[in-house]
């Protein structure tokens, strides 16, 4: 089965917590690097932390989906979608861990709602 957005979202309105998980590959397109958002493109998904009171966000595999996201109230970058990234993620929000760690790419200053970050 492959539920639609609409039924997603209907779910998502049942769920004490929804985690996004976001598997984001880098690709080149004429000399620059962009993200493969794929499904998170609708503007639905982007925003679902506004209606819903809990959204957990991880990125595995690219730190700079938080330039395509940056409204975004939280953000685990993983790095990689491997099953020890994964479990590490799981735990980190369940509070079993703490995330510990630096970017190891330098992100350019956002721009947010008069905020720089």
């Amino acid at each position: 089965l492959n539920p639609g957005d609409d039924e997603l979202l209907a779910k998502a309105g049942e769920a004490d917590v929804v985690f996004m998980n976001l598997l984001m590959l880098p690709y080149m397109v004429m000399g620059s690097i962009d993200n493969l958002v794929g499904h998170l493109g609708h503007w639905r998904w982007r925003s679902l932390f506004i209606d819903h009171p809990q959204v957990c966000y991880t990125a595995f595999g690219n730190p700079y989906v938080l330039h395509e996201l940056p409204h975004i109230p939280n953000l685990i970058a993983a790095y990689s979608d491997s099953p020890a990234s994964q479990r590490a993620a799981v735990k980190a929000w369940l509070g079993e861990i703490t995330a510990q760690g630096d970017c190891p790419v330098r992100m350019p200053a956002l721009q947010i709602q008069g905020l720089a970050v």
